[in-house]
């Protein structure tokens, strides 16, 4: 039993930091949010240095067996892999997650536009990012563009673009697929 913990806890904290990367955009202060700090910095140290334990005993010729043996090396990779590189990995990963569900928010934008007037602020329901619903999505569109508000905590918020026809230049914007692109804030 206990050589499946080691595997159990690698496989929940790529798991956790995968969906909270790639797949799940979360809110400040949302349970989400807090679950992926005890993620970075508890459990990945304490699975770290468990690791790192298991294959110094291995190095010093105590019995340990291949699947423990297997899971520590990784532990030893993926874990400082994560910690360094989650938002680098998640880059690269939201626009692959996000052609999952562009047909469904292509709609949902388009039936947005043709509903909505021109400059007017209104909500989106059913919106995804990438995966998980965003629930109330505040959005306007302006010369057939569409700007929704990424929610990402207090202050001035991250927008994704709807752009149809490509009015607009996307220097400086990551794509999400299709007609889809993504502007984080930077301030002034």
């Amino acid at each position: 039993m206990m050589k499946y913990v080691l595997p159990i806890c690698l496989g929940a904290y790529v798991l956790v930091m995968f969906i909270l990367s790639s797949v799940y955009h979360s809110t400040i202060m949302e349970p989400a949010q807090f679950l992926w700090a005890f993620m970075l910095f508890i459990a990945g140290p304490v699975i770290f240095v468990a690791s790192l334990i298991l294959f110094i005993r291995r190095l010093l010729h105590r019995p340990t067996s291949p699947l423990t043996l297997i899971t520590a090396l990784l532990c030893l990779v993926l874990i400082p892999a994560w910690t360094l590189g989650f938002w680098v990995i998640g880059k690269a990963c939201r626009p692959i997650m996000f052609s999952l569900v562009i047909t469904s928010n292509t709609e949902i934008a388009e039936s947005a536009i043709k509903d909505h007037v021109e400059g007017e602020t209104f909500t989106i329901h059913g919106f995804r990012y990438p995966l998980c619903r965003l629930g109330v999505a505040r959005a306007y569109h302006k010369d057939g563009i569409l700007f929704l508000t990424v929610p990402s905590g207090p202050g001035p918020k991250d927008t994704i673009l709807f752009d149809p026809e490509k009015k607009r230049d996307h220097t400086g914007h990551r794509s999400l697929g299709g007609a889809w692109w993504f502007s984080e804030y930077k301030g002034h």
